[in-house]
């Protein structure tokens, strides 16, 4: 027999419980309105008053006022959000904010904290701000941590605040990030705005090949010329990262005032056996309009890898008005793979670049693409 008294006391010890949960679920939904709520209204008051004292150079209008926890970190976040845009004088005026507040100083006593990702944030806000006094302890950190994050974060904010002075400390130091941090690495230097060849070279000469990859790909995004015979010993090394690291560098420099210089030893590639070293070439030779490139780029649309010929054909169809002819003569060939890649690229060109890569003169070679693309389509009709 079920113990009826047992049954009811149990069905309202479950009820108790029930409601406590309801409750306590009602309560954190309530308090997490009002703290959005707040911090909400945060953000707009604060805004206000930091955009007037970015305009008057004045900040009394905001810290006159009372300011708790959650006014705090929002004034920080703005901070934060405004600081890498702002001019000298407006940074001036928000480090004079952040001073006020102990932002700085609470960030730098983060630095010692034992938790691992509580220094990260520290070492990444300081960073953002350009804390020039955090600099020995970032640079210990760099090189003492155990924690990956933290030299990551570290490398980072020392970069932004020192530029190039450091540069050589984080260099030496790279060999602990992965593939995504280093592109991330590559873009934080290139964007350091001084010349940093002198010290670019001092790592190119040494037998860092880790090193050597990161600067080669660095001075192509600043567009440095001068990274040329590097360049040009790398795609000689024989070694797949570092020659992928050169053909990288030589795309994102573009157009160069010397081509003939570079362009024999990147010609010889576009046999090279593996198709990653190839396709990086067809991406290259869009740079360089000589009557030899158009050629290999014609061939190379024809590759057994499919990102080799879209590479190949991509490069074809913004080399001008004989770049898009060339496609249109690839419509011909034997090769399936190579006429449907042509016949996707023209018809993209016509349908959403209405061919403007034919000038008011190329008005006879445009005729005949267009021409080529109609027997093209009536041929695959019949």
């Amino acid at each position: 027999m079920i113990d009826i008294k047992w049954l009811i006391n149990t069905m309202r010890i479950l009820l108790i419980f029930d409601v406590l949960f309801i409750s306590a679920v009602l309560i954190r939904k309530i308090v997490n309105y009002v703290l959005v709520k707040s911090k909400r209204q945060f953000e707009h008051d604060n805004l206000h008053l930091i955009e007037k004292c970015l305009q008057t150079s004045d900040i009394s209008a905001l810290v006159d006022g009372k300011h708790g926890r959650i006014s705090k970190l929002v004034i920080k976040e703005i901070l934060a959000d405004k600081f890498p845009s702002a001019s000298l004088v407006n940074r001036f005026v928000m480090n004079a904010i952040a001073d006020h507040f102990g932002i700085y100083e609470r960030d730098i006593k983060q630095l010692k904290s034992l938790k691992w990702w509580v220094q990260a944030n520290a070492a990444y806000d300081l960073g953002v701000f350009r804390v020039k006094e955090s600099l020995p302890m970032l640079i210990e950190k760099l090189e003492m941590s155990r924690n990956r994050e933290v030299r990551i974060k570290a490398g980072e904010a020392i970069l932004k605040i020192s530029s190039s002075r450091h540069l050589l400390d984080v260099m030496d130091n790279i060999q602990t990030l992965n593939k995504r941090n280093h592109n991330h690495l590559i873009d934080l230097i290139a964007n350091i705005e001084e010349d940093i060849f002198p010290v670019m070279e001092i790592v190119l000469l040494k037998s860092n090949l880790l090193s050597i990859r990161i600067s080669i790909e660095v001075l192509g995004k600043k567009q440095d010329e001068r990274v040329l015979p590097y360049a040009f010993e790398c795609l000689e090394s024989g070694d797949i990262e570092v020659m992928i690291s050169a053909l990288k560098s030589l795309d994102s420099l573009g157009e160069i005032s010397d081509p003939e210089y570079i362009l024999p030893s990147i010609m010889k590639l576009k046999d090279h056996k593996l198709w990653v070293i190839r396709s990086f070439v067809a991406k290259v030779l869009k740079h360089y309009r000589f009557p030899k490139c158009y050629v290999v780029l014609k061939d190379m649309i024809g590759d057994s890898s499919w990102r080799v010929r879209y590479n190949a054909g991509i490069s074809l169809a913004t080399m001008g008005s004989q770049g898009v002819f060339s496609l249109s003569e690839i419509l011909f060939t034997p090769d399936r793979f190579a006429r449907d890649m042509a016949w996707q690229l023209l018809q993209k060109e016509k349908l959403i670049n209405h061919l403007s890569q034919f000038d008011a003169e190329d008005t006879v070679l445009k005729q005949r693409t267009l021409r080529q693309m109609d027997l093209y389509l009536e041929s695959q009709n019949e």
